[in-house]
């Protein structure tokens, strides 16, 4: 059979063609962090979630948003191909396009537990791995089901008797009421409930943020497909669990067949020296183990090693060597009067797990109501795993019970840049 030259090059175009497609989906995908101008939203989009997407559908039908950042920066994570990418960030309003880059920081203690030998980096905690501690928090159901999730939270805890539960989905008038989205929960429905949420679509602290705003008095925060089993412990605004998958599923359907379905969240507490597992401390966390006690002897018991508790010395949770702070703050009579101040100081302890190197403190705030200072401002480390300490103090004035604020801080030599997140709750 003989072919015609015209039909040869047919033959070759669609040769070509189909090699070309397979290329590209067999492009492997790496997960990039999305930085937008906020403030360079078209008109024609009601929300920046909106924007968000159609961006991201502008360059891929496959690719779907991991994770929003609302706070510090605004933006999002996904998985995309370099040639993805590299379309997405020619489009208007988007200020960066970079591959996310894990930096491991890592405690006083976990090093040790680890066996590291990094030439990279510094510092405090794990943002993602492993760690040789939990923390648990028990959520036990109206039908005496007990479930345990984890959470960072060291505030005020819900009283022992049980509380109205409520998925989000089922309280508000959006389809962004099951992620506790922004503006979604109904007030009427959720005020002094514990509202279920499922991780997702936003920052999991805000999730408690709006929860909170809406007048629910705790969160029970589920795990999608997405997300399996892997659990995150944050410092949330207000007693809160988070949850696996499966766990979320049954929380779920208890609250499909009850009448009235209840719950109680249990405090945080922090378990050492347990098989390593993927529950880990955030990086926008800190431990609040309300369970651990100031008496040595309970402590030993926990820990099985020894402590001495010096009386000279106040011991609190905010000491706790963690790389993020949450700072839980007093009102006065509940009115935030003026003239009203406080101070609150928190040490941390760095190691330096690359090569010397000199870092400066740089801080960042959205509230005026706090100020904030670090001493020293400069660490000087001259050798590899060496240790340095210093001690952020904030001075606040008096805000309405509720207000909460962010803030952070950032060590950088220059090359490494490692942040610290701030949470601050008036209560």
């Amino acid at each position: 059979m003989k072919f015609k030259p015209a039909q040869i090059f047919l033959l070759l175009s669609l040769y070509y063609a189909c090699i070309v497609a397979e290329e590209k989906v067999q492009q492997p995908k790496r997960t990039y962090i999305v930085h937008m101008d906020k403030s360079n939203m078209p008109d024609s989009f009601t929300h920046h979630s909106l924007w968000y997407d159609s961006s991201l559908k502008s360059v891929s039908d496959s690719a779907s948003l991991l994770y929003q950042y609302e706070n510090v920066v605004h933006g999002y994570s996904t998985m995309l191909t370099a040639e993805e990418a590299e379309s997405l960030g020619e489009q208007p309003g988007i200020l960066s396009v970079l591959p996310d880059v894990i930096y491991k920081l890592h405690t006083t203690r976990t090093p040790e537990f680890l066996g590291l030998g990094k030439s990279t980096a510094l510092f405090p905690t794990s943002g993602a791995g492993t760690l040789d501690r939990d923390f648990p928090a028990s959520i036990t159901l109206g039908n005496n089901e007990k479930y345990s999730g984890v959470t960072l939270y060291n505030g005020k805890q819900l009283s022992d008797s049980m509380v109205p539960l409520i998925y989000g989905g089922n309280a508000s008038n959006s389809s962004g009421g099951n992620l506790c989205m922004t503006g979604s929960l109904v007030p009427e429905k959720v005020s002094g409930k514990i509202v279920l949420c499922d991780r997702g679509g936003n920052a999991r602290v805000q999730k408690g943020v709006v929860v909170k705003e809406a007048g629910g008095v705790g969160m029970i925060l589920a795990n999608t497909d997405t997300y399996g089993e892997e659990l995150v412990a944050d410092a949330h605004l207000l007693p809160s669990s988070a949850v696996g998958q499966k766990t979320g599923d049954a929380i779920k359907k208890y609250i499909a067949s009850a009448h009235n379905p209840t719950a109680i969240i249990g405090p945080g507490t922090t378990k050492l020296d347990v098989q390593p597992s993927p529950v880990v401390a955030a990086f926008s966390s800190r431990v609040g183990p309300t369970g651990l006690a100031s008496d040595p002897r309970h402590i030993k018991s926990t820990t099985n090693k020894d402590f001495t508790c010096l009386k000279s010395k106040k011991y609190t949770l905010g000491d706790f060597n963690y790389p993020s702070f949450s700072v839980p703050l007093e009102t006065a009579s509940g009115k935030g009067e003026a003239g009203v101040s406080s101070t609150v100081k928190y040490t941390r302890t760095l190691t330096n797990v690359g090569a010397p190197a000199t870092y400066k403190v740089s801080l960042y705030s959205q509230t005026q109501a706090v100020k904030m200072s670090v001493e020293p401002a400069t660490l000087t480390f001259g050798s590899q795993y060496e240790k340095k300490s210093y001690t952020v103090t904030f001075t606040t004035s008096s805000m309405p019970s509720g207000t909460t604020s962010f803030a952070h801080l950032e060590w950088s030599d220059g090359k490494h840049i490692v942040r610290s997140p701030i949470a601050f709750s008036w209560t």
